[in-house]
């Protein structure tokens, strides 16, 4: 069945997105001796969700390939990389004008970790996964994994109608077999280190990959499958369940919980998308998807902008919870405004220039 919009996977981009920024908001939050909700949250998981629909989307967009090896590699690295870059390098930008005494010091003085940054590359500052060391942009750790997913991506390409083949051997090989044989064991941990004297074999055997892999898994599967508009909804709403009882702490961690959870609720909104056409989303939930990435990575240097203003002119919201919904709002504006001239306008100028077709 052919899906001509993901609206309902669309959706759940933006509410990732949403998620990711206000776990991150729980820092602006100072109440003494009070746990707030932000606290009873597990609000990273919004990342887990980008990684399987990603891994989804990647699937779904090279449907259609060429007969020309070459040119198919090279388009899918053209798209990926303009899809990224542009915005990621303009957020650094502002990062050095807003915070240029502060981040001036930190291009100077490590000026290695600012190369990995912008380079994609893990700092390895620390042992312990996912991010092994945070850079001052610190959500561009995932960014690392999603341009290692692209790579492996790309590589696949070479082999035809192998390609999926390919990714599952390279990720169930470095994830599970090159640990269990070079360590004795594996594990299903994101915060883990398999102790390889390469760190970029801890990085490329890390178990957050297993969602790119599930996500490639619902793109081969999801097609075949048909069932009643009812029953994708009924699943759906299951699921939902579940994932907020797991979300707000409700059910307690257990080996591969976010892998599962996760995978749930993406494959049964994936179900409404390829099942339930007669069920609608609202217009500005599917704009909330388009401009999730704008989100995700413009949030930190909003509130940090932020922050530092409200303090500047002798305001105390910085402690209050009017600054997490001004800050979010003023993160909304933002990404409306990065959204359309960047990652809309520009991209689409680049994909002309730089595309085969």
């Amino acid at each position: 069945m052919v899906v001509r919009k993901l609206n309902f996977i669309q959706t759940l981009r933006g509410i990732s997105a949403l998620i990711v920024c206000i776990h991150h908001s729980r820092y602006l939050v100072e109440i003494e001796n009070e746990n707030t909700i932000l606290d009873s949250i597990r609000g990273s998981i919004g990342v887990s969700l980008f990684f399987i629909i990603s891994g989804f989307i990647m699937v779904f967009a090279t449907q259609n390939l060429s007969d020309n090896i070459i040119v198919n590699v090279k388009d899918f690295l053209i798209k990926r990389i303009i899809r990224i870059v542009p915005l990621f390098y303009f957020v650094i930008i502002l990062y050095l004008i807003i915070c240029h005494s502060n981040y001036l010091f930190y291009f100077t003085t490590y000026l290695n970790n600012f190369l990995k940054t912008i380079l994609f590359i893990p700092l390895f500052t620390e042992s312990i996964g996912p991010a092994y060391g945070f850079s001052f942009m610190y959500v561009s750790w995932s960014l690392n994994y999603e341009m290692l997913f692209y790579i492996i991506f790309a590589l696949s390409l070479f082999f035809r109608k192998g390609r999926y083949v390919f990714i599952y051997l390279f990720i169930t090989t470095s994830v599970f077999i090159m640990p269990l044989l070079f360590k004795g064991s594996f594990s299903f941990s994101y915060e883990t280190t398999n102790n390889f004297s390469c760190n970029y074999l801890n990085f490329i055997s890390n178990p957050i990959l297993l969602l790119f892999l599930v996500g490639v898994t619902m793109g081969l599967v999801l097609p075949k499958i048909k069932i009643k508009p009812n029953l994708a909804l009924y699943s759906l709403l299951g699921s939902i369940v579940i994932f907020s009882g797991y979300f707000f702490k409700l059910i307690p961690e257990f080996i591969g919980d976010e892998l599962i959870i996760c995978s749930l609720l993406v494959f049964t909104v994936l179900l409404m998308d390829y099942n339930a056409p007669g069920y609608k989303i609202p217009n500005f939930m599917v704009y909330l998807g388009n401009i999730s990435y704008s989100l995700y990575l413009l949030h930190p240097i909003v509130y940090l902008y932020l922050f530092g203003l409200v303090k500047k002119v002798g305001y105390h919201w910085e402690s209050s919870w009017y600054f997490v919904c001004i800050g979010i709002l003023f993160v909304f504006i933002s990404s409306c405004i990065t959204y359309e001239l960047i990652e809309k306008r520009f991209t689409a100028f680049l994909r002309k220039k730089l595309l085969s077709h």
